[in-house]
């Protein structure tokens, strides 16, 4: 995110599902990105020379909100 480069894999599930794969874990937690409090980008290009597969990956912190409290 901060111009590292991580390895990951691209893989096709079953019904065409395009899954970003393996590394996330190791950049997830280098980063400490957290489950519903962080959005995350990715933009797909290809190199312009090698032509290989290319991902830029972003993230932004949500705003966390208390949640709304039920009356009874």
């Amino acid at each position: 995110m901060k111009g590292n480069e991580y390895k990951k894999a691209f893989k096709i599930w079953v019904f065409k599902v395009y899954v970003l794969t393996t590394g996330w874990k190791e950049l997830y937690m280098k980063h400490g990105l957290l489950e519903n409090e962080d959005f995350v980008a990715i933009w797909m290009f290809r190199h312009v020379t090698t032509k290989k597969l290319c991902f830029v990956i972003s993230s932004r912190r949500l705003p966390i909100y208390e949640p709304i409290k039920r009356r009874w």
